[in-house]
């Protein structure tokens, strides 16, 4: 049976690239969104009544928006998967890279709510893990990867520091960008 996919933001380069991947997927139907509608609370929460999954290609304010519009339908809500950087640090959400460990992975097959971890921070965990794993870096030691590249990423009031190794579940510095895992 196809899962109803809804991409909301598919008219942006993520939307647009995972619109491309997806729609090559045999078990996959990509809803149409009628684009005159798209910004109208109304119709997305019909969209995301009817869709199995939903993918967010928002900035992280949409992102958010469309959480909140989701979480209105209660047991009816689909699975989102957010693309943006508003929920990669919430408790309540899981951390789509399932490379970081069993408790990942598990947490990722029976959650509704996925929050992608960007490029960036893929990199720099999955380079990362398995040198903390083997003891060639210490976990006890902060890293320090300074960003110099240009990734696309603006800065915006909801990327902030939210804490430290010792004490939450992953960093996210002003200007890095990149989001560390303190189980790595």
């Amino acid at each position: 049976m196809k899962k109803d996919i809804f991409i909301d933001g598919e008219t942006g380069t993520t939307g647009l690239q995972v619109h491309e991947k997806l729609s090559k997927h045999p078990n996959i139907n990509i809803m149409s969104v009628d684009q005159s509608k798209r910004k109208d609370i109304s119709y997305k929460k019909e969209m995301l009544a009817k869709s199995d999954v939903t993918f967010l290609c928002l900035p992280d304010e949409g992102s958010v928006e469309t959480v909140q519009i989701a979480d209105e339908l209660g047991d009816k809500s689909p699975i989102i998967i957010d693309a943006s950087t508003a929920h990669r640090t919430n408790p309540n959400w899981s951390y789509g890279l399932p490379e970081l460990g069993e408790n990942y992975r598990k947490s990722l097959e029976n959650s509704k709510r996925i929050a992608s971890p960007g490029c960036y921070s893929t990199g720099a965990n999955v380079i990362l893990k398995p040198l903390i794993s083997n003891g060639v870096l210490s976990k006890n030691i902060p890293i320090i990867i300074n960003d110099g590249g240009s990734h696309g990423i603006k800065p915006n009031k909801l990327n902030k520091v939210v804490g430290s190794c010792a004490d939450k579940s992953f960093i996210q510095p002003k200007k890095g960008w990149c989001l560390i895992s303190k189980d790595i």
